[in-house]
């Protein structure tokens, strides 16, 4: 194909440190970490105009005294002056992400495994950001800076920089499948997902006294949402359907110290368990999505 380079498009195998999809902001998620000098491998996987060529080539990515490196049949190559725990790849690894600071102004840096640079563009506030993560193969989030309106959860097109949204708010989580972002809003504690609010289902007061205490949490299905919250004086454990059927809202009361600020909250299957892990719970409940 003319003007195409003959280099293969590189396929990411999740190793490691090397972060594939990202997990939900501030879900605690953290891969284990190999040694500094530990390669992670990268099937290659053919151009569109080669798509008949047996996949046999690999190539390596490892870090080494703060930068980072690919390795393809016994050459070398620097690809950025990152760390492992600084690079973000996409889902389908070609293509790489990582915040530099430059003159004091942050940018996000997109670049593939050759090295070479695909984009460069700035953050939407000034300060560095947080929670850097592919949502796609073709966006790119994080939570910006807060100023006084507060954070700010910004997706960019990765090739272009475009700002494709922004969501102002706090305890930001994606669906399982990345299509559906849940969060909190304002000062009544409102849950939206996407630009709709789910939470409360009756347009929220004043009066209602409302306070949501812990991170939301999708059910494994992406169908329900689970989370804490104290209302009028009651704390309790809510779980809701997303899509608009008030039928599959479950609530529970709970007992003194479920509520500690220690306990998450976790699902197994259609369990729901608050503790500290999985494996000392201090309260679990049932749920069956009603269809």
């Amino acid at each position: 194909m003319a003007g195409q380079s003959s280099l293969p498009a590189i396929a990411l195998m999740a190793l490691g440190s090397i972060v594939v999809g990202g997990a939900a902001l501030g879900s605690g998620c953290a891969a284990s970490k190999p040694a500094a000098s530990t390669a992670v491998d990268i099937p290659a996987a053919p151009l569109s105009s080669t798509v008949t060529r047996k996949l046999e080539q690999r190539v390596q990515v490892f870090f080494r005294a703060g930068k980072a490196y690919a390795r393809e049949r016994g050459r070398e190559w620097q690809i950025a002056e990152v760390g492992r725990d600084e690079l973000r790849w996409a889902p389908n690894g070609v293509l790489f992400a990582y915040v530099n600071e430059r003159a004091g102004r942050a940018e996000v840096v997109v670049r593939n495994v050759r090295g070479d640079s695909v984009n460069a563009f700035p953050i939407y506030r000034a300060g560095l950001p947080s929670g850097l993560d592919w949502i796609d193969d073709r966006q790119i989030a994080y939570l910006a800076p807060p100023d006084k309106t507060g954070p700010a959860y910004v997706v960019h097109a990765a090739r272009s920089g475009e700002v494709l949204f922004v969501h102002r708010g706090r305890q930001f989580t994606w669906s399982p499948d990345r299509k559906r972002l849940a969060y909190v809003a304002g000062k009544q504690h409102i849950i939206k997902v996407g630009s709709e609010r789910v939470w409360p289902r009756e347009e929220p007061t004043r009066r209602a006294r409302r306070h949501v205490f812990s991170q939301l949490v999708w059910s494994p299905d992406g169908k329900g949402l689970a989370f804490m919250e104290r209302h009028r004086g009651i704390k309790r454990l809510v779980v809701m359907l997303v899509i608009d059927d008030k039928g599959g809202d479950l609530t529970w009361r709970l007992p003194p110290g479920a509520s500690a600020p220690s306990n998450k909250l976790f699902w197994a299957g259609n369990k729901l368990i608050i503790g500290e892990s999985k494996f000392k719970p201090r309260f679990a409940a049932n749920w069956t999505r009603v269809r």
